[in-house]
């Protein structure tokens, strides 16, 4: 069985834009980590919640790169897969994101 054939045309725009949406999660995981690295508070709660979420977005977006140069036998499961990788990667940076400041709140006595 092969899952994956080379794609017979590419839609060079799509292709583009798909990796620079890579590029762009990679660049917010740099700046995660030199936020860890610059401020202690941000270090201490909700920061592995953080990266695994944006490695979860990270992994979709390459899946998506990958589906502009390779048709999938079973699109609708990797689509799916995809699909769900995605929301659950940004409902857990959102709430990464809320411990982060309810934490910072609570460093700052505003709570």
């Amino acid at each position: 069985m092969i899952f994956m054939t080379p794609a017979p045309e590419i839609n060079w725009l799509d292709a583009i834009l798909e990796g620079l949406s890579l590029l762009g999660f990679v660049f917010i995981l740099v700046m995660a980590f030199y936020a860890k690295k610059k401020n202690k508070i941000f270090a201490s709660k909700g920061f592995p919640l953080m990266i695994l979420a944006i490695s979860m977005g990270l992994i979709s977006a390459f899946m998506d790169l990958i589906s502009e140069f390779y048709w999938m036998d079973n699109y609708e499961l990797f689509k799916s897969v995809m699909s769900i990788l995605l929301i659950v990667g940004f409902s857990l940076f959102a709430l990464s994101l809320i411990l982060v400041f309810k934490f910072t709140q609570f460093m700052m006595g505003e709570e």
